[in-house]
């Protein structure tokens, strides 16, 4: 039987819980046995019930599962939006992210989901380099930087402050940063939300210090009430 017809055959149990994971678009997760979880504190589809369906709903399809907190990623925007220093903005991302695992830790350990937290790759050794290589992209790639600056200004829009567009440019360049560091072929990475599309470009241009990006999978996942 070939690869493609086992992966056709594959069969799957019942979804049983409130909600209904559907695949909406990305690559073929089904090729692949490890998936990865890029996690948003604070974002409703990564509390309570979807959580817990949707670590489910993977553990019935992936051999391994781990997820990503975002949670220092977040200090950016709560410097911006409350006025707070560097560093307490620091400290109250790690908290948030110290109050999800706790509150979410039941969901995380009945899937044996393994966690990893964004200061584990922010501050690795490699990151200094990673980040060094998307600001130099930033600079020289024209197309790249029109995509963060899009972004960043949407941010602007929808909130009504401008004063947000350079600690959202900062927020992207880091995302992108970590991303280059973990992206691995063998893994897929799953999210409800849609992904910055620099990282697709990135992925379909080869860009020197961020190769790996070539690697990069993902799909987008969405909740279906019952």
């Amino acid at each position: 039987m070939s690869a493609s017809n086992a992966l056709a055959k594959k069969q799957y149990p019942p979804q049983t819980g409130k909600y209904k994971i559907v695949v909406k678009s990305g690559d073929d997760w089904r090729s692949f046995d490890q998936a990865r979880f890029p996690i948003s504190v604070g974002q409703p589809y990564h509390e309570g019930e979807k959580l817990k369906d949707t670590f489910a709903w993977a553990a019935a399809r992936f051999e391994g599962i781990s997820i990503l907190l975002a949670d220092t990623l977040q200090r950016f925007n709560l410097s911006a939006r409350f006025g707070l220093s560097a560093e307490d903005a620091e400290k109250h991302a790690r908290k948030l992210g110290d109050d999800w695992l706790q509150r979410n830790s039941p969901a995380i350990e009945a899937s044996n989901i393994s966690v990893n937290r964004w200061d584990d790759w922010r501050l690795s050794s490699a990151f200094t380099s990673a980040w060094k290589s998307v600001n130099d992209a930033y600079q020289e790639d024209h197309s790249f930087q029109t995509i963060v600056n899009e972004t960043a200004n949407r941010v602007c829009e929808r909130s009504g402050n401008p004063s947000l567009f350079v600690p959202s440019c900062e927020y992207l360049l880091e995302e992108t940063a970590v991303t280059a560091l973990f992206s691995d072929a063998s893994v897929i990475d799953l999210y409800p939300g849609s992904n910055f599309k620099g990282f697709d470009h990135l992925r379909d241009r080869p860009t020197k210090g961020l190769e790996n990006y070539a690697q990069w999978r993902s799909a987008r996942i969405h909740h279906l009430s019952r």
